[in-house]
Formats: structure tokens, sequence, C-alpha cells
């Protein structure tokens, strides 16, 4: 039986975003076929939350934790400017006397954890890298929205301009150094062999349905509004751009509609929700059934076409009627407008939209019988697992 070794920041089970799902399910359905490691790299304090997490461990062998060093500002500019570690990964760990000899395959999942390619040297042949979305074009596309009103100019911001360069010289470097690449989107490949990166060593492996999610009826009887989407993390820019644009001119015509935003939250959370009518903030769910159910329609607003979108994944699962931007629809080619919900443009036509949606229950119900043939089209997690089976043994 071959060994795995998994390099991430967190304990995968269960999964809590993007990121960790892809590993769970893939160790989940692999175990009887290898025998898979975990290390755990992070600092001290989220270190030992991922013990806690990980006490009651089923899915690994074994699980080793390696404790990150900070590096400072001052270094991680020089070093990026200096084309040695991309500023955003430059990873240092307090012991690098790992055993990688012991292990057929060495993946590094996801994107933020790049940096320990570099400390991987001897053993990139046997590496494998799943990475989310391009760093790159994710700067790129941030910068790109502060000459659309959607972001206001900063020093940091300013300070990623000059940094977009490097960043792409950078991500050019590490995935030429791993000999095989994961990607979720056809998307995602286009723009990793834009880099001068071989198409040969890029598998593009879609995320599975969610088959829990497939098993709820949509009523079409709610009202209310579901917003996937965090309030902390750096992300929260495009919840408050609904809140502040957006919600204020739906409930102008639904003032009874309530907004559902479940996603990671601020500590101060209760004193926020006193400036908003009828939303209701939720932190993570633990099933997702919970958050769909007792819904009219779900937004996906989010202005990013990078990566795989998994709450679009799990909305066209659940079968609930969906509104996204025309960025989201570019990683999701099977999404058509019209036929399983709308794609706005601009602000205006998302709030055309979501009224249009509300109060017009029988195209709801074309949507949502729409979205669950779609789901039915989709691949499964077992038959992602089997790629990712394909791809290890390569």
């Amino acid at each position: 039986m071959k060994k795995i070794l998994i390099i991430s920041d967190s304990f995968p089970n269960p999964p809590r975003n993007g990121m960790e799902l892809p590993i769970s399910k893939a160790v989940n359905f692999l175990n009887n076929k290898y025998q898979f490691d975990l290390l755990i790299v992070n600092f001290q304090e989220i270190l030992i939350l991922e013990k806690y997490r990980s006490s009651k461990n089923v899915s690994f062998n074994k699980i080793h934790f390696q404790k990150r060093k900070k590096v400072s500002f001052l270094k991680k500019v020089i070093d990026e400017f200096l084309l040695k570690r991309p500023f955003f990964s430059n990873l240092k760990v307090e012991k690098q006397n790992f055993n990688f000899e012991i292990y057929d395959i060495i993946w590094v999942s996801s994107t933020r954890n790049v940096g320990y390619i570099y400390l991987l040297k001897d053993f990139l042949n046997k590496t494998v890298l799943t990475i989310n979305d391009s760093n790159y074009y994710t700067y790129y596309e941030r910068i790109k929205t502060l000459f659309n009103g959607k972001e206001k100019i900063s020093i940091n911001k300013i300070f990623n301009i000059i940094r977009l360069p490097f960043l792409i010289l950078h991500e050019m470097k590490y995935l030429k150094m791993v000999s095989k690449i994961h990607v979720q989107t056809l998307l995602e490949k286009k723009r990793t062999v834009s880099l001068s990166i071989n198409p040969k060593k890029i598998q593009v492996i879609q995320n599975g349905i969610d088959n829990k999610l497939m098993s709820l009826k949509y009523e079409g009887n709610s009202k209310n509004i579901l917003l996937m989407s965090h309030m902390t993390e750096g992300r929260e820019f495009q919840t408050y751009w609904f809140l502040n644009k957006i919600w204020p001119k739906i409930l102008n015509f639904n003032n009874s509609t309530k907004l559902l935003i479940v996603g990671t939250m601020p500590k101060n959370i209760n004193s926020i929700s006193k400036n908003y009518t009828n939303v209701i903030f939720k932190n993570y769910v633990n099933e997702l059934s919970d958050a769909y159910k007792n819904v009219a329609l779900s937004v996906i607003p989010h202005y990013q076409s990078s990566g795989f979108i998994n709450r679009l994944s799990d909305t066209i699962s659940a079968g609930v009627p969906t509104i996204i931007s025309r960025k989201i629809s570019l990683t999701y080619p099977h999404f058509i407008h019209n036929k399983h919900g709308f794609v706005f443009d601009d602000s205006n036509e998302l709030i055309n939209f979501i009224n249009r949606a509300l109060n017009n229950k029988k195209l709801r119900m074309q949507f949502s019988k729409n979205l669950s043939n779609l789901a039915t089209e989709q691949p499964s997690w077992e038959s992602y697992s089997k790629s990712i089976n394909k791809l290890l043994l390569k």
C-alpha cells in the first residue's frame, strides 16, 4: 500500500471550507487504497486547536504537527522582490528534519500552503500540488475592483499593485517545481497554462455534488433570501457591499423579506446587526441543508472568477433558484442565464432580478426543476475521488 503525506495548515475532518473539503472527501473514499499521513503546519495557537479537532481522528494513519515560525514583514518584502519566496507563503518551520523519504507521494494542499514546496527540495519529483485558484489572478481581480468603486484605495492595495509582476514570476516558479498540479476548473487550467506551465502536468478534477442537498425538496413558499458570505478574513467588503448598496433597495419593494447571511462572523456581530433591518447573521452551520431550507432564492453577488465556487455547487444541489454575478458564472459554464437562475452584470440588474424572482413563484419553481436536473449531470464525490486516484497513480 502506497504511503501518502498530505501537507495542510488544518485538520480537514469535518471540512469547514473549500480548501478542506476536497482533502476530506478524497481521504474518506481512498483510505482503503492508500495509507494517508497528515502534516499540519501552522502557528502554535492554531496547532493547539487542530490537535484537539484531530483527537478523534479516524481518517489518517498518523498526524504530525510542525510549528510555523513568523517571518518579518521586511524580510517577506525583500525575499519577494529578490524572487526568493513569494510574500504570501514565506514559510519557516521549527523542525526541518521531517522524514519525507518514507512517502511515495507528497500532496500539498492548498494554494496557501505552497510555501512548503520550497522546503521539500529533493522530493519535488513526487510532489502533487492542489491549487484552489491562481494567486496572481486573484490579486489582479482585487486590484481591478479599486477602479470600479467596490473597494477603497489604501496603502496596502497600492502595495499589492506594485507586487503583481513579482507574484506572476513566483507563481510560474513554484508551479514548475512540482511534478503534478490539480486544479478544479477548466478556467484555472487555462490560467495556469498561460504561465508557461506544461498542460500535461495539469489535471482538472471538479469537486463533487452534495447528495444530501439533492434530497431537499424546494417548495417555493418562502420569500427569504440566502447569502453565503463571510464577514471576516479580508472578504467582508463583498458582504457589506450587498448589505449597504443592495439590501435597502430590496426592502423598498419587499418589506417582509428577510436576508439570511451564513459565514464567518466577527466578535462584534451583535452590535453590527443592529444597523440592518430584516437581516439574520449566522455563523457556519453544521448541516448545510439547514441554510437552504425555507428560502426563496440564493444570491451569490461576489465578483471573483477564480477557483471552484462550492456555494454555487451546493445551491445547485439543493435546487434553490440562484442569482449570480457574471464573474461567478465564468467558473461554472454549466449554469445558464434564464434557465437555472439569473446572471447579473451590475447592481441595477441584481436588484431587478431579485425582485422579479421573489414575486414570481412559477419562475422560481421552473428554475428549481432545471437546477435539480443540472445537479444529476455533475460528478459525485465518489467519481471525484476516482479521478484523484488516477492522478496519484500516474
